[in-house]
């Protein structure tokens, strides 16, 4: 009982341990290069992983078309939504996209996995996301947020996959039609994110979750080698031992351990409860954030917290 539940509150928290590795090396080293990296070294993991865990035999019932689909789940979430988040930061800037997706994932997930796949919405689930969705708002509205740590929940990874301008999120107010198009890239984003979750969630049935995870994360991987090989950033030059330790360390736990947590939640429970519950990863990432980064903890931040931590009280009970 819960185990999705916990599942996937422990895929926030390794996604809050990988934010702070992340954090650490935002603005010394291209986003672009950083995320192949860490998806990359948890491509790696599984092949250590899968022999250890039966091998071949994890997949004996999967077909080639479910195979292929379990992999489309990553490129909708993966390639067409983290580039429509990224270009929508272009148009919006950081400070604006982040909240609307951090808000919007959920929230439609929660409505399409009522309407498409029947799941059932309480007044304690209804009533939590509320208070989730409002708390996680008021931890991410804060000062302007670095482009390449950008807090969304989406596709279990960084969702800096291009290169954003440096001051994309603190430049002069846009004109209203690039807000409205940055508002619609976003929101296609976050449907994007929505979309892959209740794909996973109906084809993922009866599928070993590592097996799941092993066929997706090596997906994006590719997809990131293909992108930073097409922009000519295919080199380790310029990252030092020590940040290449922390984002394979990032991509072994956050991409390979933390992506099973995430393929858990969905299986277990529903698909909007397994989105409301991995978006909370801002609040996890506040006492990380505090000893590590020596960010300040304001009275808002607080009560942003006291918000998520009762509305993930309302939704568990």
């Amino acid at each position: 009982m819960f185990f999705g539940e916990i599942a996937g509150l422990g895929n926030a928290a390794t996604w809050a341990c990988t934010s702070i590795i992340l954090g650490g090396l935002a603005g010394r080293h291209s986003a672009l290069r950083v995320n192949a990296i860490r998806l990359s070294s948890g491509a790696l993991y599984f092949l250590v992983v899968v022999p250890l865990a039966g091998g071949w035999a994890l997949f004996s019932g999967l077909t080639l078309p479910h195979a292929l689909a379990l992999g489309g789940t990553s490129i909708l979430a993966q390639a067409i939504g983290d580039w429509l988040f990224v270009v929508g930061i272009g148009r919006i800037g950081a400070a604006r996209a982040s909240p609307i997706s951090v808000s919007s994932f959920p929230l439609i997930t929660l409505i399409l996995g009522a309407l498409l796949l029947g799941e059932r919405l309480t007044w304690p689930i209804l009533m939590g996301s509320v208070l989730i969705i409002g708390g996680i708002l008021m931890l991410v509205i804060r000062s302007p947020i670095p482009p390449e740590d950008v807090p969304v929940p989406g596709s279990e990874g960084l969702k800096s996959l291009g290169e954003v301008e440096p001051n994309a999120s603190t430049q002069a107010r846009p004109p209203l039609r690039d807000t409205l198009a940055g508002l619609g890239l976003v929101l296609a984003a976050a449907l994007s994110w929505s979309g892959s979750t209740l794909w996973l969630r109906v084809i993922a049935v009866g599928v070993p979750a590592l097996a799941v995870t092993a066929i997706r994360v090596p997906c994006g991987a590719l997809f990131m080698l293909l992108l930073v090989t097409a922009r000519g950033q295919l080199s380790l030059r310029g990252i030092s031992p020590r940040a290449l330790m922390l984002l394979v360390g990032a991509g072994v736990f956050g991409t390979g351990f933390g992506s099973m947590l995430y393929i858990i939640a969905v299986q277990r429970t529903s698909a909007g409860l397994a989105a409301l519950l991995v978006s909370t990863s801002p609040l996890w990432t506040l006492p990380l954030a505090a000893i590590f980064l020596h960010e300040h903890i304001t009275r808002q931040v607080l009560l942003g917290a006291a918000l998520t931590l009762g509305g993930i009280w309302l939704v568990l009970v």
